[in-house]
């Protein structure tokens, strides 16, 4: 019910009796997805708090039915996995009829504290963040629509990161995606394995990125078999040049139950790659005792009209609790 993502795209009202969006053409719009399942968020960027409280402003377009309710929040996130309980806006109300025009709703929050981090997400129904959240509620006629979000209050945080991640201040600017079987986590070594299930060996000492103290993004103890993704900040694509990516993993897995790690690409569209551009997997069928480092390059287009991109980090740790992966030291350059 929840295979779906948030697209960038231009509005198609397929027959239905609504306007034109008042802003333009473009909106943000809930579409069938088969990479992303599970909650169909879309996060703004990092923003602080220039005041104690915030104004925010949304116009949107929602097409559903009594027993088949369609679904839109706004919520806050103040961390990579903490989001408030009450959401700033449940547009939820609008979902359960077929609506003949946009809406424009408005709401304040209060309780800043000037300087204060966060997001503001469109989020479906069981993940929480500062975002806008949709879901289709079941019905593949249902959908959901923004054309435009205000927020008064606030500014642009800066991120101090370029192109180079090493965790060591978190995960600020990174999105959850997929949460089918598992969650990534921001874990110091010495911390990796804290369940009884996870039995360190001999054989599952493998070497840390630089000292015991080095958090690592780490996915471990999957509720049941299923992909999980993580999304990274935006990034500059450069038309004509050569990137590098550069990165750190650690696997543990079996032959019978593989661990598999994947790298795709996001555009600036909402869109998934079909094809993974780095796949690891043939590193996940055993316990790996070293971390290793890998080095992909790949050739961007000349002619690409694409300016900006999010890398996609998807894992599947198959039905062995005992199954982990890890990675540190990402850095992508550009020649």
């Amino acid at each position: 019910m929840n295979g779906a993502t948030w697209v960038h795209k231009e509005f198609d009202s397929n027959g239905r009796p609504v306007n034109d969006p008042p802003n333009g053409p473009w909106v943000l719009e809930i579409q069938p997805d088969e990479v992303l399942a599970g909650t169909v968020v879309a996060q703004s960027p990092l923003v602080e708090a220039v005041d104690t409280a915030m104004t925010v402003t949304i116009t949107f377009w929602m097409d559903g039915a009594d027993d088949f309710q369609a679904e839109l929040k706004v919520r806050r996130k103040t961390d990579f996995s903490t989001f408030d309980v009450d959401p700033i806006m449940n547009l939820d109300p609008f979902g359960d009829q077929e609506n003949r025009r946009w809406i424009t709703y408005r709401a304040s929050f209060d309780g800043l504290t000037p300087g204060q981090a966060f997001n503001v997400i469109l989020e479906n129904e069981a993940l929480l963040r500062e975002s806008f959240q949709g879901s289709l509620g079941g019905h593949p006629n249902n959908s959901v629509a923004v054309d435009m979000v205000e927020i008064w209050g606030v500014r642009e945080a800066s991120l101090d990161h370029s192109s180079f991640f090493d965790f060591e201040k978190g995960l600020q600017g990174w999105s959850s995606g997929n949460l089918e079987g598992g969650r990534w986590l921001l874990q110091t070594w010495s911390d990796l394995d804290p369940s009884p299930k996870r039995r360190k060996t001999s054989t599952t000492q493998a070497n840390p990125p630089s000292s015991s103290n080095s958090p690592s993004l780490c996915l471990s103890l999957p509720c049941s078999p299923g992909i999980i993704t993580v999304e990274s900040p935006v990034l500059t694509l450069s038309p004509g040049a050569r990137h590098t990516l550069e990165l750190k993993f650690w696997t543990r897995g079996s032959v019978v139950y593989p661990a598999t790690l994947r790298i795709r690409k996001k555009t600036p569209e909402g869109r998934y790659e079909a094809l993974p551009f780095l796949n690891l997997r043939n590193y996940g069928d055993t316990d790996n005792t070293h971390w290793i480092s890998f080095s992909h390059q790949y050739l961007v287009p000349s002619d690409t009209e694409e300016v900006s991109y999010q890398l996609v980090i998807e894992a599947d740790l198959g039905s062995d609790l005992n199954n982990l992966v890890a990675l540190d030291d990402l850095k992508i350059t550009t020649s």
